[in-house]
């Protein structure tokens, strides 16, 4: 079953890819695959794996073809992808500090059983 490409980002992206190369083709598939998630939706368990996995692979482009075709799902994307970004790099600090009194504390300890002998 053939895709019809809806959005006219990906239509001029086509235009500029040649087909003779493979790793082009498989691009070009992976966008419209992305294109008919935002557009008609993904059904079953392994299309919308793949549909995310690609949202993640091509970020930029999956942004590029939502805003164009649904602008008020695009901001709530930004929005969303905003909130986790700072949720990460909160999660991530954390982490940090939590290796760092753990290092501290085994330096103690180390500290503490050299002394023994």
């Amino acid at each position: 079953m053939t895709y019809k490409i809806k959005s006219k980002w990906l239509k001029n992206k086509v235009l500029k890819l040649k087909f003779d190369n493979p790793e082009h083709r498989e691009y070009v598939n992976d966008l419209a695959f992305i294109e008919k998630g935002i557009t008609e939706g993904i059904t079953g368990f392994g299309g919308g794996y793949r549909c995310g996995v690609l949202r993640n692979k091509y970020p930029r482009e999956y942004s590029a073809m939502l805003k164009e075709l649904y602008p008020t799902s695009y901001r709530n994307h930004i929005i969303t992808a905003d909130k986790q970004k700072k949720l990460d790099e909160k999660l991530y600090k954390e982490g940090e500090k939590m290796d760092s009194d753990k290092r501290k504390a085994e330096k103690v300890l180390w500290d503490v059983g050299s002394k023994r002998l």
